[in-house]
């Protein structure tokens, strides 16, 4: 048995090289992260909302050092290399180990196994993403190797982001089809204080971007190689998404 929870722990910890390697390379783990270099914002609030193993803090942090990171990540088998980002970034980050949702709540959290391991980071309380939607299918079956993956269940707390009485400047959003959910439960954060979206594309992107647009949210993507915001046809067949308010985008670069 201890033998059993050691290899359990190691298998756990072993994503921590995902932020270290940002952290070590001194470069984001997706090149969209260098947006949030430009808000012009010495200090603020970001919302790592889906937070696996900490990369996408470890990437804003190296962009935005003297903010603060609030992570959300619901998954357990997560929370041991977010304790070490916690300390790495001295400070700057907290961690709450909960989904974000529409409802509160305690509700299934589905995470995918094949080869009797998990696939770490694709837990989704979204079944219909995890079963039905092509891209996320695909991913899947890569990551498990050509096995069939299983999904099992735990059940795991979730909180509305407008109950919390935050203040965000800036959110990151890959919740594994969980997006839409997400925001509905962060309506009145959105209204009062218009942080800036970088949000994974999903099956509801283009849900999201009509649920957003009273707002006066648009869909970007970011070109990186010219280092400015674009408007393409289609922003949803990029891996990403920014979803940014008038008064923000005065100040980013297009």
């Amino acid at each position: 048995m201890a033998a059993s929870l050691a290899r359990a722990r190691a298998a756990d910890l072993a994503q921590l090289r995902h932020p270290l390697r940002v952290l070590l390379r001194r470069c984001p783990h997706e090149p969209d992260f260098h947006l949030f270099q430009h808000l012009p914002q010495p200090r603020g609030l970001f919302l790592d909302l889906g937070a696996h193993a900490g990369q996408s803090a470890a990437s804003f942090h190296l962009m935005k050092p003297r903010w603060d990171i609030l992570a959300f990540e619901p998954d357990p088998a997560l929370a041991p290399s977010l304790r070490v980002m916690t300390k790495l970034l001295r400070g700057r980050m907290s961690v709450r180990n909960e989904g974000v949702g529409e409802a509160r709540g305690v509700f299934p959290l589905l995470v995918p196994w094949a080869n009797h391991r998990r696939i770490p980071g694709e837990a989704s309380f979204d079944r219909e993403s995890l079963e039905t939607h092509g891209p996320t299918r695909d991913r899947l079956a890569t990551l498990a190797g050509g096995a069939q993956p299983q999904l099992r269940c735990i059940r795991r707390p979730v909180v509305r982001i407008d109950d919390l009485a935050l203040r965000p400047d800036a959110i990151k959003l890959d919740l594994q089809g969980g997006e839409l959910a997400a925001l509905r439960g962060m309506m009145a954060t959105l209204e009062h204080h218009r942080p800036l979206v970088l949000m994974e594309n999903n099956r509801h992107s283009l849900p999201i971007a009509e649920l957003l647009e009273p707002l006066s949210y648009r869909p970007w993507n970011w070109d990186d190689h010219r280092q400015r915001l674009v408007a393409p046809d289609n922003p949803f067949e990029a891996l990403n998404v920014a979803l940014v308010p008038a008064a923000t985008l005065q100040h980013l670069p297009r």
